[in-house]
């Protein structure tokens, strides 16, 4: 009688993930495994999936960060939905572009904008902290 050995694999599935929050994945027990980039595409669309890769030697953060998926900046929607949950108040788009410029983060033009070289509403000293600390959560700073 022939003995068959079994090879049992566990998969645990979480996500999805933003690429914000990618380099988070750093657990060396479980952040490892195969990862999916979907995004969008000058031809096809958006929601396409352009990359697959494998995460086997090191984390899920790591490995994904060296591809360069990661320097991605957050929209000012993210940046708001962030400053809400964790301060509890919303942020003005004005107030974000103005901690850009601050932080050498060169942000658009607003077609709103009535001078280039003023801005009607500032970020108040008070909410600034706040704001970077965004910043920083989604690693552009």
């Amino acid at each position: 009688m022939e003995i068959a050995k079994t090879l049992l694999i566990n998969i645990e599935w979480e996500g999805p993930y933003n690429l914000v929050d990618l380099p988070t994945l750093t657990d060396t027990e479980t952040d490892y495994g195969v990862y999916q980039i979907y995004g969008k595409h000058p031809v096809y669309g958006s929601d396409v999936l352009l990359y697959i890769g494998k995460a086997d030697l090191q984390t899920l953060g790591k490995r994904i960060s060296q591809e360069g998926w990661c320097f991605v900046m957050a929209t000012y929607k993210q940046i708001q939905e962030y400053v809400k949950k964790t301060y509890g108040y919303s942020a003005k788009s004005c107030w974000i572009a103005h901690m850009k410029e601050v932080c050498g983060l060169k942000p658009k033009m607003s077609a709103r904008r009535y001078s280039p070289h003023s801005r009607v509403h500032p970020c108040p000293e008070s909410k600034q902290k706040d704001i970077k600390e965004a910043f920083k959560h989604f690693n552009m700073i």
